[in-house]
């Protein structure tokens, strides 16, 4: 059989294919006994190259950790400066309801100035009324907290912390304080 007609037929070329095949197998054993690659001039082993790869393998892997670390790092960081950022909204928006609040206070006291004498000036009238009551005026007996008994009271005169009276003996001022429940809630 020819050259010609090996390369025509198809076992002619599985004949090409089978001679080739051998020839690059020859091709790398003679390598492989003869140094591999230091025969080839790098000066390094196929075993050196294999390990200089691992290293560099290994080393990208402990890379990686650090990098995914640092990813998660930074996407705390974030999620804390996002906070961090709404806090600071919310402060000066405080800040603001702070300053509105000061500067409305000194109203407020006038207005709460003025509720307060205005209820001083009531609880006056009050009293006076009172005054002009004799069924609230006039006791048969009246018996403070510390157990003194006064006969045939008259009530003369309230104020915020005491009642004056007239009583069989005489006169005298007792605090709200000594007078009993049922007494004292009548006098603001």
């Amino acid at each position: 059989m020819s050259l010609l007609d090996m390369t025509t037929n198809a076992r002619g070329m599985m004949i090409i294919g089978v001679v080739v095949c051998c020839f690059v197998v020859a091709g790398f054993t003679t390598l492989f006994w003869t140094g591999g690659d230091e025969a080839m001039g790098t000066g390094k082993s196929l075993e050196g190259f294999i390990r200089e790869q691992q290293t560099e393998i290994d080393l990208s892997r402990v890379a990686i950790v650090e990098h995914k670390r640092q990813l998660v790092e930074a996407e705390q960081r974030r999620a804390i400066a996002k906070e961090a950022e709404q806090l600071d909204v919310r402060v000066r928006a405080g800040r603001e309801e702070i300053a509105a609040l000061a500067a409305s206070l000194p109203r407020i006291e006038q207005a709460i100035k003025d509720l307060e004498e205005s209820l001083v000036a009531e609880k006056q009238l009050y009293r006076k009324q009172l005054l002009n009551d004799p069924t609230i005026t006039t006791l048969a007996e009246l018996r403070t907290i510390s157990a003194k008994i006064y006969q045939n009271v008259r009530i003369t005169s309230i104020d915020a912390a005491s009642i004056t009276i007239s009583h069989q003996d005489g006169s005298g001022r007792i605090p709200l304080a000594e007078l009993p429940a049922e007494i004292r809630t009548r006098f603001p």
